[in-house]
């Protein structure tokens, strides 16, 4: 039993280097609702250390959206980024006690939008956000 707990905490560990993200996140809280047309989200965490992936799956979702986000934080900076078209990114810088908006027009990945949060420093704490995802035309 013990080899098979370590062989899935290999696995486990080895899929989240892959892709190359590192974090953890405690107080995580998300709704959302969706149509057709539009999915709106509200979320917050109350500590991000790394950096930690929002995923937003809809089935109907295009291979390309817009994405028009509001986020805050309390204490720390998190930068926080899409990937778009073309292999780029779009992205805004979060400090301490502000709010930012990303305004950009991402890739998704199998009826999945991916927005990455990174905490700049050892940790982020206290973070909002809304966001809405459209189809992009």
């Amino acid at each position: 039993m013990k080899r098979l707990i370590a062989a899935f905490l290999f696995l486990l560990l080895a899929g989240a280097a892959c892709n190359g993200v590192k974090g953890t996140t405690v107080g995580n809280r998300q709704h959302c609702e969706e149509t057709v047309q539009l999915t709106v989200c509200d979320g917050s965490i109350r500590t991000l250390k790394g950096t930690t992936i929002l995923s937003f799956a809809d089935p109907n979702m295009a291979y390309t959206v817009a994405v028009n986000m509001q986020i805050s934080v309390e204490e720390g900076d998190v930068r926080v980024y899409v990937e778009t078209p073309k292999g780029g990114e779009s992205s805004v810088m979060v400090r301490a006690g502000q709010s930012a908006a990303l305004n950009a027009v991402a890739d998704t990945h199998v009826d999945t939008l991916k927005v990455y949060l990174e905490a700049q420093g050892e940790k982020a704490e206290g973070i909002q956000y809304h966001i809405e995802v459209r189809p992009q035309p």
